[in-house]
């Protein structure tokens, strides 16, 4: 079974551009993209990477202003683990300047569709003409990471587009109540 993993970047309220992005791979190597992620984050001495972070030194970047080479090294190392392990890549954007203008607001209102929720869907359209093109029979899960606006609008289009049903998972492993989720 593979599986596909997506991540928006932007708000449409609060940003000029909406982007969702994700990769595809197997489960088992989705596992060692994991055990390799964490290892590259561990030579760094860093817990979690956030690209936004890291392009502008907060978080556990605040101390990288200055060190261009080891940063350019970590994006290296990391972008050598998602090319290692992933199948397919997909990404949609949209500048919000243009999608406001270029849809009627009474539109998007009635069929309750917003730039994540078309940038998402977009993505999800991709993966499906890959795993056309590459014959691929087995399903394939749809994972986005919970709490971008629109995640309930997400899930009745994939729903009418005869897709499985997208999961919403948190971005980084956490344990609640004594739970862990990877």
């Amino acid at each position: 079974m593979f599986t596909a993993y997506f991540d928006a970047s932007g708000q449409e309220h609060e940003h000029p551009y909406m982007v969702v992005a994700g990769f595809v791979s197997s489960a088992k190597v989705w596992s060692e993209f994991s055990d390799e992620w964490r290892a590259v984050l561990g030579n760094y001495h860093l817990k979690t990477f956030h690209a936004a972070d890291c392009q502008n030194f907060r978080g556990e970047f605040i101390e990288w202003k200055g060190k261009e080479d080891k940063r350019l090294r970590l994006w290296c190392d990391l972008l050598g683990v998602i090319k290692k392990h992933t199948f397919h890549k997909s990404s949609v954007g949209i500048e919000i300047n243009d999608w406001k203008e270029s849809f009627f607001q009474e539109r998007k209102r009635k069929s309750k569709i917003n730039a994540y929720v078309l940038c998402a869907l977009a993505c999800a359209e991709r993966v499906k003409l890959w795993a056309r093109r590459k014959n691929v029979k087995t399903p394939i899960a749809y994972i986005y990471e919970s709490g971008d606006p629109g995640s309930g609008q997400l899930r009745a289009y994939f729903d009418e587009q005869e897709f499985p049903a997208p999961s919403f998972k948190h971005k980084e492993d956490r344990t609640v109540d004594g739970i862990y989720y990877p």
